[in-house]
């Protein structure tokens, strides 16, 4: 079994870092996601269309963000936060494809604003994305 890791201020990395945002990222987008009264605004999922599917991936999203938090502290072989990781990958990735290809065209509505706005909720996504893969490769 791995050792803890003593994190002290002087170890503190920017993958530390990254890992922290990205773990409370994801708990607040999965709370707000499973409240019928908070706004995801750019991360919902159909604009209040499909609740089962929020609540699904709001439980999900909260999961991914306790794991990426746990796993700053509590030690695991690498390669279970590895594939702990990729998961959260790829589900994050699956939610891209639901929210910006299945559910998310329709904002565009032909316009060139439209699409700009769309390209833009699209990027930060792809940033998040980014960021998990990131984490992944470290482990991996």
């Amino acid at each position: 079994m791995a050792k803890a890791k003593k994190i002290t201020v002087d170890k503190i990395n920017s993958l530390f870092l990254l890992r922290i945002t990205l773990a409370i990222f994801f708990i607040i987008l999965g709370i707000c996601g499973m409240s019928k009264t908070i706004d995801e605004s750019v991360f919902s999922l159909g604009q209040g269309k499909i609740l089962p599917l929020e609540i699904a991936f709001g439980l999900i999203e909260i999961i991914s963000g306790i794991v990426l938090f746990l796993g700053i502290f509590i030690p695991t072989a690498k390669k279970y936060t590895s594939l702990s990781t990729l998961v959260i990958l790829i589900i994050w990735i699956v939610r891209i494809i639901i929210t910006r290809f299945v559910y998310g065209l329709g904002w565009i509505n032909g316009s060139f604003t439209g699409f700009m706005v769309w390209l833009l909720i699209l990027s930060v996504e792809l940033f998040i994305a980014a960021a998990i893969f990131v984490i992944y490769k470290r482990y991996d």
